[in-house]
């Protein structure tokens, strides 16, 4: 055998070695101890580029280049140390070889020298192979092993590796922050040691009498044998931090691992400690509002919906409800909570808003809502409910009684009604007193000023003068009244317009100066140059106020002086504010009385009302409008000394002078001519008109009620109509309709003032509104009333029926007037009923006029009175009101003492 082995080493050629290196699989290369290359096998072919036709001779610098795999630097050839050495060497990490393409291969080599007989280099051989692919995958587990670690490490759950025996192989950050350890504490421990359970304390982790029962040790043996997870085990811990006993709450999960070869358990522990803490306090929060609203003194109900197949509620369950609810529903307990609410309450249709749809929004859609309903067994009791929710498909409700505030309620409705009442009467004799005193103060306004026109001795004027001083006294007062009726209301309105404040003032003081020198005061207005005379505002406002402090100064004062000091207190380019100083040396106020002076109808002692005489409004009428102007009334005074009243009012300032005018009182003649029609059924008012008109150099005709203004103005040609609001059988709106519906074919206009002793706020656009072209109030001022009649009789104004605004109205023929009063007065109801009917709140104004006066003829005061309310209600337009009253009527109508004209 050994023969036949020497016999085969000896024939082995330097051919057959060749074969045998070039059959490696790992690149080999031989070089000289030039480093000439002398041989490579294929696989140095493949890994270098080079063959070896090409390599052979070449140096091996040039064949076998190496660089760093990351960097690209040039490394040192490992042929070429080997060679100089003498000593075999092999490749660094991430050496890389470039073949001659330029491709980079992580290389693992092995150079030796070649040594001859007698030991010394011929030379040197590598052994090398590409790991490129392993070293890539061994990166790649690196990479993944670490990035396990980190996540190992960093995870916000606690993380252990434990062995079977409960002893600590790894734990990672989260875990050491709960237990307030360091790792050196903790790993190589048994679990109890490491956390240091109470239980471990005395005799070790797994010796104590307890550990047996050790839900962890149990988790943990579970987990190795069944080789299974476990998940979820809340576990609480006893255990001491720094000498402190301490309790947590642990959620862990199990999971069965391998660590080198070794059946490991990893735990996931959560703390949650915090959370259990805060379960536990929502549990004792709800034990407390559950014993809240069991025992609150509202009614408290927890419901679930009952939904069908198509998620639509169709009942619902309570779940929950307090003493107190099933109080207010009439019910035991054990017949509520746990009942449908159709079982307890009956069908949802019966109550009278569908309740389940509006609890459905609730529980459904997170509405709250709130509603009042009567209880059906008992109409007295009233309940009100709230109802929200927190959870899908349940809803709470919580009931109060409000039967006591609902009897309140109505209590206070009968209280308003009462008050409502007595402010409509106080109303209605306002308006009263307004319509009866004017028409009368007409006639004398309009005669004194007729008189004045005529050529008198100075005695007869002055004495004229004083009439009518006294005429204005006596408007002054009605005028007071029935603003400070309008300031009650609401419905005073400031205007904006521009004026001449000296000349106001110059005015004011004209109107004061008798008086003041028939008690020998001096009487003077100061205005400082720097205050603008050219100013918008509200004038009428602002004379009103001056001459309620102006004329209370002069009444209070008996000597001395009395001043209206006018003063700048500062101006920008379009707005000034200027303060109003009254100062008086009269009776003066003392402090304990300041503050009777705002009262209404009050003066500061009564001794001066008798003394002095007044309504008692003026200070009030001013404060009001100074209010409204956006100013404050102060009040310096000193008993028996005198007193100032001051104010500050802003206003816009104007640019530009105004006309000058003559207050002469002679009437002069007019350039135009015109026929007039007077629609006036007052004797004294047609004289004083007609009168006025004569002396102007008008022709006229007069019409003593509608149906005869209608038949005149059929008849002739008129350019103007006065056309007075309130007259017998037909009064001015009516005549107005008929008179428009007339002259609509023949396109023909004819100019129509109003004539009115209401004067309130609003009536001048309601009279246009109907037809009319101007409005005039009781009493006439003469020269305001020629201004609006030669508005209309210029030649160059031109007037037809489309130029107006006038509104259609329904016209109610009038039939033959009935032989007696009765008669006439019941058709007068039964067409005021007609209209009360339709809603038609100017007929009914005008029919209830009618009867009004009807009512004055025959001396029926009862009627009188009725028919004004029904006016008033009218004017207000609450046709609910004038129906009522209008029932009044139909009774009183029955009464048969009226039949026979004994009715009183």
């Amino acid at each position: 055998m050994k023969e036949d082995l020497k016999k085969r080493h000896e024939s082995f050629s330097f051919e057959d070695l060749q074969k045998t290196l070039t059959s490696i699989a790992d690149g080999i290369i031989s070089t000289d101890t030039e480093g000439n290359v002398l041989f490579m096998n294929e696989a140095a072919e493949n890994l270098t580029g080079w063959s070896f036709d090409e390599a052979s001779g070449m140096k091996i610098t040039k064949v076998f280049v190496l660089v760093h795999f990351v960097t690209g630097e040039d490394l040192e050839n490992p042929f070429e140390k080997v060679i100089r050495t003498g000593v075999q060497s092999g490749l660094g990490s991430y050496y890389a070889l470039v073949s001659k393409d330029g491709t980079r291969r992580l290389l693992s080599a092995n150079i030796a020298p070649i040594k001859s007989g007698l030991d010394q280099i011929s030379g040197a051989v590598g052994v090398f192979r590409d790991i490129t692919r392993f070293k890539r995958m061994e990166d790649e587990l690196r990479e993944e092993r670490n990035n396990l670690r980190s996540i190992f490490q960093y995870a916000p759950v606690g993380l252990i590796i434990v062995d079977r025996d409960s002893k600590i192989m790894d734990v990672n950050n989260a875990f050491l922050k709960m237990i307030d350890k360091d790792i050196e504490f903790v790993n190589g421990n048994f679990f109890g040691d490491g956390i240091s359970c109470e239980n471990s304390k005395e005799y070790g982790c797994r010796n104590g009498p307890k550990c047996i029962e050790c839900p962890l040790r149990k988790a943990i043996s579970g987990v190795m044998k069944r080789a299974e997870p476990v998940v979820d085990r809340s576990i609480i811990f006893r255990h001491y931090n720094h000498g402190v006993f301490v309790i947590h709450h642990f959620k862990i999960s199990a999971v069965p691992i391998k660590m080198s070869d070794v059946n490991c358990a990893m735990l996931v522990i959560e703390d949650i400690t915090n959370q259990k803490k805060i379960e536990n306090e929502l549990k004792a929060n709800e034990r407390k509002y559950r014993n809240l609203f069991m025992n609150m003194l509202n009614g408290f109900s927890y419901n679930k919906l009952i939904m069908d197949a198509d998620k639509k509620a169709i009942d619902y369950y309570i779940m929950e409800a307090n003493d107190e609810f099933c109080r207010m529903v009439g019910r035991v307990k054990e017949d509520v909570v746990g009942k449908r609410a159709s079982d307890v309450f009956g069908s949802f249709e019966s109550t009278e808003f569908n309740m389940l749809e509006e609890y459905s929004k609730v529980a459904l859609g997170g509405e709250v809502i709130r509603f009042e309903q009567r209880m059906p067994d008992n109409e007295d009791k009233w309940i009100s409910s709230l109802v929200y929710s927190n959870e899908k498909e349940y809803f709470a409700l919580i009931c109060s009684d409000i039967s006591e505030e609902k009897k309140a309620q109505r209590e206070m409705k009968k209280a308003m009604e009462a008050t409502n009442s007595a402010y409509r009467a106080k109303s209605e004799f306002l308006a009263n007193m307004s319509h009866e005193i004017r028409t009368p103060l007409n006639g004398v306004v309009g005669m004194v000023d007729l008189t004045l026109s005529t050529d008198l001795t100075p005695i007869q004027k002055d004495n004229l003068k004083t009439a009518k001083a006294c005429a204005d006294s006596l408007l002054r007062i009605i005028n007071d009244v029935l603003d400070f009726s309008k300031l009650e209301a609401g419905k005073m309105i400031v205007e904006k317009i521009r004026f001449n404040l000296k000349r106001i003032c110059d005015n004011i003081i004209k109107s004061h100066i008798v008086k003041a020198k028939e008690k020998g005061i001096d009487l003077k207005c100061n205005i400082d140059k720097g205050v603008p005379l050219e100013l918008i505002g509200d004038p009428n406002r602002l004379v009103q106020v001056l001459n309620n402090l102006i004329s209370n100064a002069l009444k209070f004062t008996e000597k001395g002086r009395v001043d209206v000091n006018i003063t700048l207190v500062n101006r920008n380019n379009n707005f000034v504010k200027v303060q109003f100083a009254i100062i008086d040396t009269g009776i003066g106020i003392s402090k304990d009385d300041m503050d009777k002076l705002f009262r209404s109808f009050t003066q500061v002692d009564g001794s001066h009302t008798r003394k002095y005489g007044g309504t008692g409004l003026g200070l009030v009428i001013s404060k009001e409008l100074l209010g409204l102007m956006g100013s404050s009334i102060d009040v310096n005074s000193e008993k028996n000394v005198g007193s100032t009243f001051s104010f500050v009012l802003e206003f816009g300032i104007g640019h530009g002078n105004f006309a000058q005018y003559s207050e002469e009182n002679k009437i002069v003649k007019s350039e135009y001519t015109a026929h007039i029609l007077v629609a006036e059924d007052d004797k004294i008012n047609q004289i004083v008109i007609c009168r006025m008109l004569d002396e102007r150099g008008y022709t006229y005709d007069v019409a003593n009620n509608g149906i005869e203004a209608v038949q005149k103005i059929m008849e002739k040609d008129f350019d103007i109509c006065i056309m007075d609001v309130q007259m017998p059988q037909m009064d001015g709106i009516q005549a107005t309709k008929l008179i428009r519906e007339s002259k609509k074919s023949s396109g023909k206009h004819i100019p129509i003032i109003a004539l009115t002793a209401h004067a309130l706020h609003g009536d001048k656009e309601r009279f246009m509104n109907l037809g009319m072209d101007e409005y005039l109030s009781k009493p006439i001022i003469m020269n305001e009333f020629f201004k609006k009649i030669e508005k209309f009789i210029n030649p160059n104004n031109t007037l037809d029926d489309n130029d107006t605004n006038c509104k259609e109205a329904t016209i109610f023929e009038n039939d033959d007037e009935p032989e007696d009063s009765c008669g006439l007065i019941k058709k007068k109801a039964e067409d005021l009923g007609k209209a009360i009917i339709a809603k038609d709140i100017y007929v009914i104004e005008s029919y209830a006029h009618d009867l009004k006066l009807l009512a004055v003829e025959m001396g029926i005061d009862i009627l009188k009175t009725l028919m004004f309310r029904i006016e008033l209600a009218a004017r207000r337009e609450d046709v609910n009101e004038a129906l009522i009253l209008y029932n009044e009527l139909v009774n009183l109508l029955k009464d048969e003492s009226l039949e026979n004209n004994n009715f009183k």
